[in-house]
């Protein structure tokens, strides 16, 4: 169903907000994995409701938050998420990991966009 923005300004508002809504929820709370390599595994996740880099320099997309499974005889995560997105973070790690144990957190500096989810 379609809404003229001038017939409706009400409903048209609704109906962005809806898609918005159901956008936010899926990016939130499905799995989203990209296997770089058959042994590791990008596991972090997007944030577009995020318009500032450190509330300083403008970004147009939002931010994007790079985490890394790395699984061999022993499994590493590189990295956590910012919190905004802890539960698709936690998500894509389970996956990553398949059932096995996490081994190792490597963290590279301690700002919560890198450590949020120790």
């Amino acid at each position: 169903m379609s809404y003229n923005k001038e017939e409706n300004e009400n409903a048209y508002e609704v109906v962005l907000c809806i898609e918005l809504m159901i956008y936010n929820f899926k990016e939130a709370f499905m799995q989203n994995t990209v296997q770089i390599k058959p042994d590791i595994i990008w596991v972090g996740g997007n944030d577009r409701r995020v318009n500032r880099f450190e509330n300083l320099s403008p970004l147009t997309h939002g931010m994007s938050y790079n985490a890394y499974v790395i699984l061999d005889e022993k499994t590493v995560l590189t990295d956590t998420v910012d919190r905004s997105i802890s539960v698709l973070f936690m998500e894509n790690v389970k996956a990553a990991l398949n059932g096995r144990n996490l081994d190792y957190l490597v963290i590279h500096h301690m700002e919560p966009d890198h450590c949020a989810n120790i």
